[in-house]
């Protein structure tokens, strides 16, 4: 791989922390901790001045009345189940109650806006563990887990390498004392865990791409460290990798997922990208098709986080089978494999394909390289 030495700049992280999103358009469902009470947080009374009157039945104070407010009630204590009742003939709005201890209540509706009543103590719904409402919160770049990316661009080329910053940018972090993980360009996304607060569980994901390979040590390869049988499989290899960290040799880049839990704090990491060190060099000019399908640990009201790093800001790009050290033609390479109906999304974290990828845009084989991760399945643990 050709390296350069370029000078340190700083490099904004692309995303912030995540914002919650409904579970469902109607009603809005807002995630954090389920309360035993399941108080709303908008309004003591919500009592605007028009109309007659519409009582929640599952709120034992909350009472929206008619009018052109959009006051939310408050729903002091849910009942058992869901249930519905329809206000009176006023102008005012819906209120939505709040989450109960032992199930959801729905407060009056009349012919106006709409307000909601928080859950009980902010607490999401408590029949809420699909995997819709666990992996299904969109981020600030509107993104969610059941579809999600990780990829380097090829904004140009040089030799069998693709460069991963944009012309005319230096490659930041240039400084060999920090980690390894902080050195280079650093791209960042991060997910919020929804379902109940606190309560863990197993995220099956599902991951396709075509990467350059990475040595970590001091975890677990999934595999195991022996040779894979065929490093070049068209439908992927095996490639995952629990805890560790990544080896401080050559500048291969790195593919790390971290989840945490409601307090920030780490509950396990995994690298997507790992290949065994054995004799082969597979840390080397090459690239692989990758898939996996593999269980993560993740937390109700947690995070999830991904990092992929590149410490000299060149990937080897995506040509082909085998060592590469020249250039090659945009239509040279692999195609994710497993998915042969793959669809790019329009932008990654923001920025168009067209512009991340000028060696080809938003076509297969992609340059220089991609995994697609999609959350398939969760259960409690």
């Amino acid at each position: 791989m050709i390296r350069i030495s370029l000078k340190s700049v700083a490099l904004a992280a692309p995303l912030a922390l995540a914002a919650a999103a409904a579970c469902s358009s109607t009603p809005p469902e807002t995630y954090g901790a389920s309360g035993s009470t399941g108080n709303p947080t908008a309004g003591s009374t919500g009592t605007p001045t028009a109309g007659s009157t519409g009582t929640p039945t599952a709120g034992s104070t909350g009472t929206p009345t008619g009018g052109s407010s959009t006051t939310a009630g408050t729903g002091s204590g849910g009942a058992s189940g869901t249930t519905t009742t329809t206000a009176g003939s006023g102008s005012g709005g819906s209120s939505v109650g709040g989450t109960g201890s032992s199930g959801n209540s729905t407060g009056g509706t009349a012919a106006g806006g709409t307000a909601a009543g928080g859950g009980g103590s902010g607490g999401a719904g408590t029949d809420c563990e699909t995997l819709a409402c666990v992996a299904g919160v969109k981020n600030d770049a509107q993104d969610v887990l059941t579809s999600s990316f990780m990829m380097f661009g090829c904004y140009s080329k040089a030799a069998q390498d693709c460069i991963t910053i944009p012309a005319g940018m230096q490659c930041p972090n240039q400084n060999t004392s920090l980690p390894m993980e902080e050195q280079g360009i650093t791209v960042k996304q991060s997910f919020k865990v929804g379902g109940k607060t606190g309560t863990k569980y197993l995220l099956t994901i599902t991951v396709n791409g075509i990467s350059e390979a990475k040595y970590y040590e001091k975890g677990m390869r999934a595999a195991g460290d022996t040779d894979p049988a065929n490093p070049d499989a068209t439908n992927g290899t095996d490639t995952f990798y629990t805890g560790g960290n990544p080896v401080n040799f050559e500048n291969y880049n790195v593919y790390k997922i971290t989840t945490k839990d409601s307090t920030g704090k780490e509950i396990q990491h995994y690298y997507l990208n790992s290949m065994p060190k054995t004799n082969t060099p597979y840390e080397d000019h090459s690239t692989y098709p990758m898939a996996f399908v593999h269980d993560i640990t993740v937390e109700g009201g947690g995070t999830i986080e991904y990092l992929q790093e590149d410490r000299n800001c060149h990937a080897v790009d995506n040509c082909g089978v085998g060592h590469q050290s020249t250039s090659c033609a945009n239509t040279a390479g692999r195609k994710i494999p497993n998915e042969p109906n793959f669809v790019f999304p329009t932008a990654f974290l923001g920025t168009p394909l067209s512009q991340l990828n000028t060696a080809g845009g938003a076509t297969q084989p992609w340059h220089s390289q991609i995994l697609h991760i999609v959350a398939t399945a969760v259960k409690p643990m």
